[in-house]
């Protein structure tokens, strides 16, 4: 067929599309013909069928192998609307207005800058960017606990510590004897392979009688115990999370308040995010329903309750005595929310404070669960910064103080391994404590956890590590202890660092950071600088902060995104970057604010 011919028939096959039930496009590639082939053409074509399926399998089409046939086959394809059929308007209210600012405007900015950067743009006025903006320990710079990295990778890969890669299978096998996980080098002795096992000799893969284990022998107890209890880290567990490892956590919360800790109350979860998600959604009966907030608060809480359709009642923590937390506020919100028509469910406390770094002390706790008792509202303990303590107060959980009065309060404790000195953040290891509850509510959590079907299992196995470190005596205590002290100590003279650079700078006020690995300086804004921060639509100190970020590469978050008194304005600064690079970045951070603060006075 003539080239000419094929685009004449090409270009009548357009007109002759036509649209079949379905959503699907129904064409003849070659338009109709007048009269049907001959057998000549017939045999022509199927000849040439044959010829290029052979000589050119890899290239042809659908389209190629119709196309040889000459009008006799219609090819369906489906096609795709340019117009897509889910806009934004047509999503929820309540999803498009919640916010989370820590990775917000500032970090979105952040990412083109770093493109550029990275293509290799020599016009900015930095070379690289210095991120402040979150606390993620490990991607700044934070080293991880040898011990808890050992443990993992011995059970994620049994082979590691002279067991067999199939050692999971063996320990979730009732069949088998479980001396195998005891013996030298893991070889199975006595106990026969099931025959279910022995179709994959490779997964198998025994360690030599002469492996020599890598690792101290507590992390090789340790990881046997857990490989026992957990089988394969790429099962499902329980959905509150495997028992051992509850049980073992358990034990940590009972020693670390005194009193027995329950492993049934213990859910073990994606990150303490993930535990506060689910809580909330069980406490939100209708749009009525309200919860009390920090402010400054963490804003996973604003935004959760925003999500959902529920009330966020703030009540204000006091920055000039150091962002301390006062019932009398807390009175004053929650009786100004009532008469609003607010139903409120629950107190949310932070402690040590994200994003304001302070501690509470136990006599202020003491009144916060009376305040609970006394109001009927139950207590959301968010303390996964409780390893960030600098100062000389100790930290003390809302669950002691709670049991020590012995006043009916309903407690919800969150921790997390990615915090503290451990810093997994990437594991996704949480847990939330349940204290003081019924039964019939503890099933609605489970059947909410078990639509997820369990955390996933490193995170769980993380957890319970922060939980179950080195004793005294094991081989490897005492490398565990140097590792956490010089990383506790190196996170100290950092948070004084940031303390005393920021508050040299004229116009900058920064509280004492006592705990988390945060710093909530308060900034004075020009007037002119607040109007120009208006004419984009922006808060003022969402304004600085791009400013900031284009002049210096400092990413930061505005204090406006966690809530702060009208009037105020803040920045977040994370302190844990390298402490050269932080000493840069408060260096820079304070000029530019001068700077700032010349380019708009008044």
């Amino acid at each position: 067929m003539a080239m000419s011919q094929m685009s004449g028939h090409q270009e009548k096959d357009e007109r002759d599309i036509q649209r079949a039930p379905g959503g699907l496009r129904l064409f003849s590639l070659f338009g109709r013909r007048k009269s049907p082939p001959t057998e000549e053409e017939d045999a022509a074509a199927t000849k040439q069928t044959v010829v290029e399926k052979v000589t050119s399998k890899a290239k042809s089409t659908v389209a190629d192998a119709a196309s040889t046939l000459e009008g006799r086959t219609e090819v369906a394809y489906r096609t795709y609307t340019r117009r897509p059929t889910l806009t934004l308007a047509e999503l929820p209210k309540r999803v498009i207005e919640c916010q989370y600012a820590v990775r917000g405007p500032t970090v979105a900015l952040a990412r083109e800058l770093a493109e550029r950067l990275a293509a290799g743009d020599t016009t900015l006025p930095f070379k690289r960017l210095i991120y402040v903006n979150i606390g993620d320990p490990q991607a700044l710079g934070q080293p991880p606990i040898s011990f808890f990295r050992e443990v993992v990778a011995c059970v994620m890969y049994p082979p590691l510590m002279g067991l067999s890669l199939h050692s999971n299978a063996v320990a979730r096998t009732p069949s088998l004897d479980k001396r195998t996980l005891d013996a030298p080098n893991g070889l199975f002795e006595d106990s026969k392979v099931p025959q279910e096992h022995e179709q994959n000799d490779s997964a198998l893969n025994f360690c030599p009688k002469e492996f020599k284990v890598p690792f101290p022998e507590d992390v090789i107890c340790k990881a046997k115990e857990y490989l026992a209890a957990v089988g394969s880290l790429g099962a499902y567990s329980h959905s509150q999370g495997v028992l051992e490892l509850r049980q073992k956590i358990a034990q940590w919360f009972t020693e670390r308040d005194g009193f027995p800790a329950n492993p049934d109350g213990i859910f073990l979860t994606d990150g303490a995010s993930a535990g506060v998600a689910r809580l909330v959604e069980v406490l939100y009966r209708g749009p009525e329903d309200g919860l009390l907030i920090p402010i400054p608060q963490y804003p996973l809480y604003g935004g959760l309750l925003t999500r959902i359709g529920a009330r966020g009642v703030g009540y204000y923590l006091d920055e000039d005595t150091g962002w301390s937390l006062s019932v009398a506020e807390m009175e004053r919100a929650l009786a100004a929310a009532r008469a609003e028509g607010t139903h409120v469910r629950g107190l949310v406390v932070i402690n040590p404070g994200n994003p304001t770094g302070q501690l509470i002390k136990e006599e202020q706790l003491q009144e916060v669960v009376q305040f609970c008792h006394r109001e009927g509202l139950v207590l959301l303990a968010d303390e996964v910064y409780q390893e960030n303590v600098y100062g000389n107060t100790p930290f003390v959980s809302l669950r002691k103080v709670a049991l020590r009065l012995n006043v009916d309060v309903t407690i919800f404790s969150f921790h997390s391994s990615s915090k503290g000195l451990v810093g997994e953040c990437g594991f996704r290891g949480g847990c939330m404590l349940i204290e003081n509850i019924g039964e019939e509510v503890k099933q609605q959590l489970y059947k909410l956890s078990s639509m997820s079907l369990c955390s996933n299992l490193l995170g769980q196995l993380m957890m319970c590590n922060l939980c179950n470190p080195p004793r005294p005596g094991e081989p490897s205590y005492e490398n565990y202890v140097r590792e956490k002290k010089t990383i506790y100590s190196t996170i100290r003279r950092k948070a004084d660092m940031v303390y005393k650079h920021l508050n040299a700078v004229p116009g900058i006020t920064c509280q004492r950071i006592e705990g988390s690995v945060f710093g909530f300086p308060r900034i004075d804004i020009p007037k002119k600088a607040q109007e120009a921060a208006a004419l984009e639509g922006l808060a003022p100190d969402l304004f600085f902060c791009l400013e900031l970020l284009k002049a210096t590469g400092i990413v930061g978050v505005a204090g406006s995104g966690f809530g702060q008194k009208e009037g105020t304005f803040h920045v977040r600064i994370c302190i844990l970057p390298d402490e050269a690079l932080l000493a840069d970045m408060t260096e820079k951070f304070g000029k530019f604010y001068l700077e700032f603060v010349q380019k708009y006075r008044d």
